[in-house]
């Protein structure tokens, strides 16, 4: 077990192990409670241990789950290197409703999505993670989980080798938390407007098309946090036009606050700088040059 915290997210590495839906239990519950949040700790408590339940039942390797306070709530999120084992709750009702209600699994994901606010699940071709949010104020019926599963499509003959090298950990878990908030800001905000807005709308397809190549550096990020490295190492095939459409997104994401009506976190400034070195040395690849090692702090 190796825990690694960060400005904005507390980050837990476990091994495929039975104590370890415990260990991930007592970690989430004890942040609850230090963060004053003794009404949701117990069902936040819940959720996680039912998610590395989860991934201790769909996952041969190491999982980690992230902590972070969101809203008035807080967020649990579980990762594992199983992303085609995608989770769904056993059906309450229907016609088979006598017959599911007798299985053994899948309850789990019926209490989290009983006691979520909002809930889901997105994927790579090489990690999946579920995700949990709680205020304490859901009374509603179950929430449907929001789902944002990777394609497979295997990539172009035109697609870009890349290798980032000792890349700082704590830059890209900020920036990772940063791009969930916008997406979370932009949810929440179709919640409350319909109004289109051509803005937003080209922010959601940068989102979408950047999808495969922010996702794996997520993952690759906290998997460095949740074994205490400083540093980490990424490789990856790229489309070029995702490549570019990153490039833009960077742009958008340093003034995002002005164009939602929802709060969202602004990215600090190592975050920012950490993008600004990430699209330099994405330029450098694709005109030939070698891998150079991020300059940056840790």
């Amino acid at each position: 077990m190796s825990v690694q915290s960060d400005r904005s997210a507390h980050v837990l590495g476990l091994d495929p192990l039975p104590a370890s839906s415990c260990r991930a239990r007592q970690f989430v519950s004890g942040l609850a409670e230090e963060w004053g949040l003794r009404s949701i700790a117990e069902d936040a408590a819940l959720c996680a241990t039912e998610l590395a339940t989860n991934a201790l039942l769909h996952s041969t390797g190491r999982f980690v789950v992230t902590v972070r306070l969101i809203g008035a709530g807080i967020r649990v999120e579980v990762m594992d290197g199983s992303p085609r084992q995608i989770p769904w709750a056993t059906p309450r009702t229907g016609t088979a409703s006598d017959l599911t209600a007798m299985g053994q699994s899948g309850r789990g994901l019926q209490i989290v999505s009983a006691m979520a606010t909002r809930w889901g699940v997105f994927s790579t071709v090489e990690a999946k993670t579920i995700w949990v949010e709680l205020d304490g104020e859901h009374r509603g019926p179950p929430s449907e989980p929001i789902l944002v599963l990777e394609r497979t499509d295997a990539p172009s003959a035109g697609a870009v080798r890349l290798r980032y090298l000792r890349m700082p950990t704590r830059a890209a878990v900020g920036s990772g938390i940063q791009v969930e908030d916008v997406i979370r800001g932009i949810q929440l905000e179709r919640d409350v407007s319909e109004r289109p807005d051509e803005t937003i709308a080209r922010l959601v397809d940068l989102l979408d098309r950047t999808a495969s190549i922010r996702l794996a550096g997520r993952h690759a990020a906290l998997r460095a946090s949740a074994r205490r490295r400083a540093r980490f190492d990424l490789a990856l095939r790229a489309e070029v036009e995702a490549l570019v459409a990153l490039g833009e997104l960077s742009r958008f994401l340093r003034d995002v606050g002005d164009l939602l009506s929802v709060p969202v976190s602004r990215p600090e400034d190592a975050v920012i700088e950490f993008r600004e070195w990430l699209n330099e040395e994405t330029a450098r690849q694709q005109a030939g040059e070698r891998p150079a090692p991020c300059p940056l702090e840790a």
